[in-house]
């Protein structure tokens, strides 16, 4: 668990190759790390190692899409438990409009939301209506490499409120022009009027 970001930070190509192939299957094995963890004073949560592994990877643009893509996959499996990090969470922190966990560009975060809602619909939604939810922003740092310079300057609240602007603005557009809504949906919409 704890050694998986670092196999993924020495050979990232590897790392995303293998967990590709593995969630080719038909019953992947990594999902066995997805099972919800224990409570009890002295439980762990074997998915951190991974997720880790996974918010490493991201800082680096061009490993991003990939990136991206696991997470999503990962995401569709509900964990039922009462750790904060889960998939979807390291999702939202790459996509965090006001920080957001990745030295990719505005523009290069907008092509991997872009292909995200493409390919997965239901997390696409989620991460895209999180951008202009009114309510109140927490957030925390993601893990970073420790011998990459992939985060280097990057991952800290952004300067300037037209990216802010911009990023939500475009997952806004997203969200009014979704291909199948439906009541759950528009209920969100709705709910996020003050956002918008």
């Amino acid at each position: 668990e704890r050694d998986l970001p670092r196999y993924a930070e020495a050979a990232p190509e590897t790392f995303l190759s293998l967990l590709e192939t593995d969630l080719k299957k038909p019953e992947p094995v990594v999902l066995g790390l997805l099972k919800p963890a224990s409570t009890g004073i002295f439980g762990s949560c074997p998915r951190t190692g991974l997720l880790w592994a996974l918010e490493c990877l991201a800082w680096k643009p061009q490993s991003l899409a990939r990136v991206v893509s696991i997470l999503a996959q990962l995401s569709q499996t509900k964990i039922n438990d009462n750790w904060a990090n889960k998939p979807i969470g390291s999702l939202k922190a790459i996509f965090r409009s006001w920080m957001p966990q990745t030295a990719a560009s505005l523009e290069e975060r907008c092509k991997a939301l872009e292909l995200l809602t493409r390919r997965y619909l239901d997390i696409g939604w989620e991460i895209c209506v999180e951008q202009f939810n009114p309510g109140s922003r927490v957030g925390d740092y993601s893990y970073r490499p420790h011998w990459r310079s992939d985060a280097s300057g990057a991952g800290q609240p952004v300067q300037t409120r037209k990216e802010i602007y911009e990023f939500a603005r475009m997952a806004l557009d997203l969200a009014l022009a979704w291909p199948r809504h439906n009541e759950n949906t528009l209920g969100d919409l709705v709910e996020r009027l003050g956002g918008m």
